[in-house]
């Protein structure tokens, strides 16, 4: 673990809006409704128009390939809250160049899958696309490099559908805090000097995770 402030240069880009009408007269949308429509559209089409395509040769392997390390972990069945044992797994992406330094240390970006997929797909999905990208972004300069770290809410061995998620997502903030990052943050070079909530919380920006007086595991 490193000696230093942190400084967490991670944007999160997510927009989909959907919308589908098989029956124009069954819904008519009043006054009010049809001008939100219309700005939301508006802002949508604005936000595009500040992206570029992906450039093609992102999609593919990069000379200078990050690993992805598969970690299993001890956790908890926060679900029922009885204190059951339980196991859980993740994926952790190291940048290229991690094991050649011994000194540097790495902001951490911690990424749950949508529904239908687990903590594997983050990094298999698409031939590996994401984890390319990762690479070349870091490899041309367009970001830092970074750990990035796949969870998943799903119990027990990984399925691709789990019937009745919301529990299981309400409960994954205890296990990240309680089992997970601290786990994370010991093993690889990141900014956290200590790994309690207090050390984890001092070693981030205010605005990220902002005062608090009471830990997640006690609330």
């Amino acid at each position: 673990m490193c000696t230093f402030s942190m400084t967490i240069k991670t944007l999160l880009l997510g927009l989909c809006l959907t919308a589908c009408h098989e029956n124009e007269e069954a819904y008519a949308a009043t006054p009010s409704e049809q001008e939100t429509e219309a700005e939301i559209s508006s802002g949508y089409t604005s936000l595009l128009n500040k992206t570029s395509s992906v450039p093609a040769e992102y999609l593919e392997e990069s000379d200078s390939q990050g690993s992805v390390v598969q970690i299993d972990y001890d956790t908890h069945n926060y679900v029922d809250g009885n204190g059951e044992m339980r196991s859980n797994t993740a994926y952790v992406y190291l940048p290229y160049g991690y094991e050649e330094s011994s000194d540097e240390c790495y902001d951490v970006f911690y990424f749950v899958h949508g529904h239908g997929e687990t903590a594997a797909s983050f990094f298999q999905n698409e031939n590996g696309m994401m984890r390319n990208l990762l690479d070349h972004l870091i490899a041309k300069g367009d970001m830092s490099p970074v750990i990035v770290v796949s969870t998943s809410y799903v119990y027990g061995t990984p399925v691709d559908y789990y019937p009745d998620a919301d529990p299981y997502c309400k409960a994954l903030p205890q296990e990240l805090v309680n089992d997970l990052i601290p786990l994370v943050e010991s093993r690889y070079r990141t900014y956290a000097q200590q790994t309690d909530f207090e050390g984890l919380q001092g070693c981030r920006l205010p605005e990220i995770i902002g005062p608090s007086e009471v830990s997640p595991w006690e609330r």
